[in-house]
């Protein structure tokens, strides 16, 4: 989500994604609510102007998606707000969705999954629980 107003810092996202050979497509007339429509799979980002914080957190939510989403803020109370209203799997503050580590859960919620992936979670998927007891 940015802001409107911060153009510049858009800008500069956008020249280094050109710089590296990106591309921009305006999915405003290809994917409804401004990218929060049908899954991409792929090196995407929307960049949501708002000047609701709250009206924006709700259009994200109502998708039927929510893998993870990135909010840029120096706001901690933004990012505290972001985080109890957005109704995705994670939220990264000050980074962008795609930024996950293995010893943290990853994973969707809504139709971008169930469960969690990383080494704990594989570990737990993957052992069938046993039971053996001795009457002595």
């Amino acid at each position: 989500m940015s802001r409107i107003g911060s153009t510049e810092r858009t800008r500069g996202i956008v020249s280094k994604l050109f710089a590296g050979g990106g591309d921009v497509v305006n999915h405003s007339s290809v994917l409804p609510f401004h990218g929060s429509g049908p899954a991409i799979f792929g090196p995407v980002i929307s960049v949501i102007p708002y000047d609701d914080f709250d009206a924006v957190c709700e259009t994200i939510s109502a998708s039927p998606f929510g893998l993870q989403c990135g909010v840029f803020t120096k706001s901690v109370d933004l990012a505290i707000r972001a985080f109890r209203s957005l109704r995705t799997g994670g939220v990264i503050i000050n980074g962008s969705s795609t930024w996950r580590t293995d010893q943290l859960a990853y994973g969707g919620v809504k139709d971008s999954g169930i469960g969690r992936e990383g080494p704990r979670y594989a570990i737990r998927d993957m052992t069938e629980e046993r039971l053996m007891l001795f009457n002595l």
